[in-house]
Order: structure tokens, then C-alpha cells, then sequence
């Protein structure tokens, strides 16, 4: 194989690497971005881009056909990395959960 094929295919996988599990960033770190911001999902990486993919826009701005090969490469990254990621998103689910309930007291015995 020469140089140029092999710094071809080396560039092709770190652009594949680096824009793998954009779904699932953009799921974690919402979270941290704003104060309002609700827990992250479960796979909600994958929900994501499912939406984007199905859901058609405007019609002279319909720009889903430009991105649509870079999502269908990412979703199986972003269901891995969804995966990897949801002790965290357990955890922040029930702290949420925990948050808007409030602490539990006990009923007074009679």
C-alpha cells in the first residue's frame, strides 16, 4: 500500500472517529450547559438522530439528504457510546426524580 492510500485511509478513520457520538455528547452535555436544561435521556443520542433523519424540514431548506450519510455512520457509534453511558444517565435520572419529588417524610405514628 503506499504513503498516499495509507494517509488517505489514516485521515478517513480520524474523521470517522471524531465525529462519532455526537448524538450522545450532545445527550450528556446539555445537561451542563444550562441550569433549565432537563437530565440527559436514555439513548437519547440515538433518539436524536432518529429525529433528525425522520423528520423533514422546511421545503426549500430541507438539508437532511446533505447529512444523512454522516448520521447513518454516527447512529451505530452513538448507540455504543449511548450504551457506555448509561450508569451516568441512571444516576442523573434519579437525582432529577429524586429533585422534583422532594425527600420522602414519614408518616407520624398515631
Amino acid at each position: 500500500m503506499s504513503a498516499r492510500v495509507r494517509a488517505a485511509v489514516g485521515l478517513l478513520l480520524v474523521l470517522v472517529a471524531s465525529a462519532s457520538g455526537c448524538g450522545t455528547a450532545l445527550n450528556v452535555y446539555r445537561e451542563f450547559a444550562t441550569t433549565a436544561a432537563p437530565p440527559p435521556e436514555f439513548y437519547g443520542g440515538v433518539r436524536f438522530e432518529y429525529n433528525i433523519i425522520t423528520t423533514p424540514g422546511e421545503p426549500p431548506f430541507d438539508m437532511r439528504f446533505l447529512f444523512l450519510p454522516f448520521l447513518l455512520i454516527d447512529l451505530p457509534f452513538s448507540a455504543v457510546f449511548d450504551t457506555l453511558t448509561l450508569p451516568w444517565v441512571a444516576v442523573r435520572q434519579a437525582f432529577a426524580a429524586q429533585s422534583t419529588t422532594g425527600p420522602e417524610t414519614p408518616n407520624p405514628s398515631p
